[in-house]
């Protein structure tokens, strides 16, 4: 189903290429195209994984263009991190692309999970039993991480001592903005430009630098991200009132509690309705976000 910004849904057999700027579909014998600035969406009825148990080794990887990468560290050195996704294969990322490190297995076991919302002055390292190391990151291992304490001691930390990482901002830019940004079946989730399609295989020039290839029938849904429409979630963050029935046992209530954008409340995917969503925003009761407009904008479209 092709959802436009004018016009009623697409629905289609098979999306089967891009060319001259436009989606190709088919229905049976039929072609039909679509130009890529007028679609919104690309809904592909590929159910997301069911929830599992994540292993010890499994990573989200989360990057400062507001990507995941889904899988497990196959290397890394003090310029990259590679990490092994089952959908995208082995993925080398920049360092200073990388915004964190999420384990999911550690943190759902953690008594208190870290909060990883909080601005922070140094790289930190958050370990399982709740410590955590203030450090700057030097290299990424296949095992581990290296990091440099404000004595300068050099400290090699393994990931399976690891809940999570943050970094501090490097002034890293993508390379261009993103046309698609997609989100596969296991919650991977990439952007990227000059779209193609090969051998059922969907193919984008990564906005992180890096070359990205899937199996379409892996992707959930792919958005696209043209000049027509905004989503709220990509427009100048909105001013957030919290008010909550139940005050946090510690922490402020506005970080605790914070909205989170392309996300659940609870960090998973979006879900409602019966189907997986990419962009909108996971709020916790009594949370108010007010959005200046500035009248720029003539419609609004929305599910709740």
């Amino acid at each position: 189903h092709v959802a436009r910004v004018s016009g009623p849904t697409v629905t289609a057999d098979a999306w089967t290429g891009v060319r001259d700027g436009a989606l190709v579909l088919r229905t049976g014998d039929q072609r039909a195209t679509v130009p890529l600035e007028d679609v919104i969406e690309i809904s592909l009825g590929t159910p997301p994984d069911p929830p599992r148990s994540p292993s010890a080794e499994e990573v989200a990887v989360d990057l400062w263009s507001g990507e995941m990468l889904v899988g497990t560290i196959a290397a890394g050195d003090e310029f990259a991190l590679t990490v092994r996704s089952p959908l995208l294969g082995d993925v080398r990322v920049d360092v200073d692309a990388v915004a964190g490190l999420r384990f999911p297995q550690r943190m759902e076991q953690a008594a208190e999970p870290p909060e990883l919302r909080t601005p922070e002055a140094r790289d930190v390292v958050h370990l399982t039993g709740g410590d955590r190391i203030d450090c700057t990151l030097t290299a990424f291992e296949q095992h581990g991480l290296i990091c440099s304490t404000q004595s300068d001691e050099s400290l090699r930390v393994p990931y399976a001592r690891m809940t999570a990482l943050r970094l501090m901002p490097t002034g890293w830019e993508p390379a261009g903005p993103p046309q698609l940004t997609a989100v596969l079946r296991d919650g991977t989730r990439v952007s990227g430009s000059r779209p193609r399609i090969e051998d059922g295989r969907l193919l984008l020039d990564g906005v992180s630098g890096i070359p990205l290839g899937f199996a379409i029938s892996d992707a959930v849904s792919v958005l696209s991200r043209g000049d027509a429409f905004r989503y709220l979630t990509d427009l100048p963050p909105p001013e957030v009132v919290i008010e909550p029935f139940w005050e946090p046992v510690a922490g402020d209530p506005a970080a605790v509690y914070a909205p989170r954008a392309d996300r659940a409340f609870s960090g998973g995917l979006l879900t409602a309705g019966g189907r997986a969503w990419l962009k909108g925003f996971g709020v916790y009761s009594g949370t108010t976000l007010r959005f200046a407009l500035d009248g720029e904008w003539r419609e609004l479209r929305t599910h709740v």
